[in-house]
C-alpha cells in the first residue's frame, strides 16, 4: 500500500480491473461489514474529507477524496472504517497504481489509520534504493535502537478555522530555500500561512510533486537559472537516509 501522510481514508482497489495486480474481495473477509449513508459513521467520521460523503445507488456511504497530483476516486467506507475504490478515474499514472493494492491513510484526521490505531507517533525509514524501508508504529527508536539519535521539528497547528488550511495535515514551519549554497532573499512572511491559510508548509509522502507559491517559485526559478546559464550544470548524487518521524 502506499502510505499517505497527505491523506486520512485508507482504502484498498476491490474491483478487478486489466491494470491491478492484486484486488481486496469483501465476499472472503467474515469481518466485512458495509456502511449505509444513514450511519452516525457516515455522518460524523468523514468531517475532516474536503468533499461531504454522500449516498452511492445501493444506500452505502459514498466519498470522494482528490490528492495533490490531481488524481482522485470514489470509495464506499465500510465498517472497519478503510474504502473500498471502485473507480476507474482515481488514478493519474495507471502503470504505476498497478504495483499497489491500495492506499494508507496516515494524516491526522478522524479516518486515518494513525487516529483509528491512536498511535501517538510512527516513523517512515525512507532509504535512497526501493529495496529498503520500514515503517514502525507507535515504538521508534526503543524499539529499533539502532536508529541512533533522531532530530524532531515542531509542528505547525491552528485553532482558528480557515478556509485553505487542512488541520489534520503535518504542517511543518519552511524557514528558507537555498540554491547550491546560496539563501533566497525572500521574506519571512511567505513561508507563513496568510489569513485564508494558504501558504501552509505540509509533508505529504503520497505524492511527488513539490508545490509552492506563485512569488518563491519565481525566486527558485530565477536563481537556478542563473547558476546553470551556459550550459554549467552541477549534479550531485547522493543516496539519502531519511527518517521522517510523525507525532499526532
Amino acid at each position: 500500500m502506499v502510505l499517505d501522510t497527505g491523506n486520512e481514508l485508507s482504502w484498498l482497489h476491490y474491483k478487478q480491473l486489466p491494470n491491478l495486480n492484486s484486488t481486496f474481495n469483501p465476499l472472503l473477509s467474515s469481518s466485512y461489514i458495509t456502511a449505509p449513508c444513514n450511519s452516525s459513521i457516515c455522518n460524523t467520521r468523514t468531517r475532516d474529507l474536503i468533499l461531504p460523503a454522500s449516498c452511492d445507488p445501493p444506500k452505502l456511504c459514498h466519498v470522494i477524496v482528490s490528492y495533490a497530483d490531481s488524481s482522485s476516486g470514489g470509495a464506499s467506507q465500510p465498517g472497519t472504517l478503510f474504502g473500498c475504490m471502485d473507480s476507474t478515474e482515481y488514478t493519474s499514472d495507471a502503470g504505476e497504481d498497478s504495483k499497489t493494492t491500495g492506499l494508507m491513510g496516515m494524516n491526522r484526521g478522524s479516518l486515518s489509520l494513525v487516529t483509528q490505531m491512536a498511535l501517538p507517533k510512527f516513523s517512515y525509514y525512507i532509504s535512497g534504493k526501493d529495496a529498503f524501508r520500514v515503517l514502525l508504529l507507535s515504538g521508534g527508536a526503543a524499539t529499533a535502537p539502532w536508529l541512533g539519535p533522531l532530530k524532531y521539528t515542531p509542528l505547525v497547528t491552528t485553532t482558528t478555522s480557515l478556509p485553505y488550511f487542512d488541520r489534520v495535515a503535518y504542517t511543518v514551519q519552511l524557514q528558507g530555500i537555498k540554491v547550491a549554497e546560496k539563501l533566497l532573499q525572500l521574506p519571512k512572511s511567505v513561508f507563513l500561512p496568510g489569513h485564508t491559510g494558504v501558504g501552509q508548509t505540509m509533508v505529504d509522502s503520497g505524492t511527488q510533486l513539490t508545490f509552492l507559491l506563485g512569488s518563491v517559485y519565481s525566486a527558485l526559478k530565477d536563481e537556478f537559472l542563473e547558476q546553470t546559464k551556459g550550459g554549467r550544470w552541477t549534479c550531485a548524487t547522493t543516496h539519502q537516509r531519511v527518517w521522517r518521524r510523525f507525532r499526532q
